[in-house]
């Protein structure tokens, strides 16, 4: 495939703090975007895309190299990126750009960093159930 991104102009912080004080150095309607676009992992620390990556949307992979073992269902978007950067088929004017980020980001590298992580979902838990007391009167 051809390469149809470059990342050029990604901000990357090797210490949590550093990227905190990155977010509260600029104007919070952007920290609030910059935040929904960084990606972290062990390796490389807290990154986001500053340039053209950032429109770059997200897509599971059933690719051997996914981290992911799924079906496709009827109709559902599939990555035409490969690494987010490398086209996996001829792409059209105009069609959206789709890699799996799960190919490059890391749950744990944001624990890693001190900056809280995500919670891994269980299919089996029931969204609506509140096991917390807090409500309760004694």
């Amino acid at each position: 495939g051809e390469e149809v991104y470059k990342n050029i102009f990604a901000a990357c912080f090797e210490e949590g703090i550093d990227y905190r004080k990155f977010l509260a150095s600029i104007p919070p309607s952007l920290a609030c975007d910059v935040f929904e676009w960084a990606y972290a992992g062990k390796s490389y620390g807290a990154c986001v895309d500053l340039d053209e990556g950032s429109f770059i949307n997200h897509a599971s992979s059933a690719s051997e190299n996914s981290t992911k073992n799924r079906h496709w269902e009827k109709g559902e978007e599939r990555p035409n990126l490969l690494g987010g950067s490398i086209a996996t088929r001829d792409i059209q004017i105009g069609e959206e750009l789709l890699t799996d980020y799960a190919e490059f980001a890391e749950l744990d590298g944001w624990v890693e960093l001190g900056l809280g992580g995500w919670e891994r979902g269980n299919e089996n838990d029931d969204d609506e159930e509140d096991d917390d007391d807090d409500d309760e009167e004694n």
